[in-house]
């Protein structure tokens, strides 16, 4: 594993990448998706009479939650990697709370 100093010059551009482009993308896509499931609420409220629009309103709501499912797992998945690889394998949780990572436990930090 990679750590701070085998990153050297290299680790404010990872940074950088991370937080200017994919961060900001994971957070505009999972916007989409909850927009998505509020469009999918509206229409299964709306149209109660009719089961047919009712199902695709359901649907709606469905796929909006696998994106936003898909969405925070990769946000997370990114931000584990990003932090291990940078940070020498330490990671933060979104409180701040240190994260056990493979190489934390190996150095016996935990």
């Amino acid at each position: 594993m990679l750590g701070a100093s085998a990153l050297g010059a290299a680790q404010p551009v990872v940074d950088k990448i991370l937080s200017e482009i994919v961060a900001p993308l994971i957070w505009l896509l999972f916007a989409v998706a909850l927009i998505y499931f509020l469009y999918g609420a509206v229409k299964y409220l709306w149209n109660a009479a009719s089961s047919e629009e009712r199902d695709k309103g359901r649907k709606h709501m469905i796929w909006a939650v696998i994106g936003m499912a898909i969405m925070l797992s990769a946000f997370g998945i990114t931000q584990f990697i990003f932090s291990t690889v940078t940070d020498g394998g330490t990671a933060e949780d979104l409180n701040g709370d240190t994260i056990l990572t493979p190489s934390t436990i190996d150095k016996g930090s935990f």
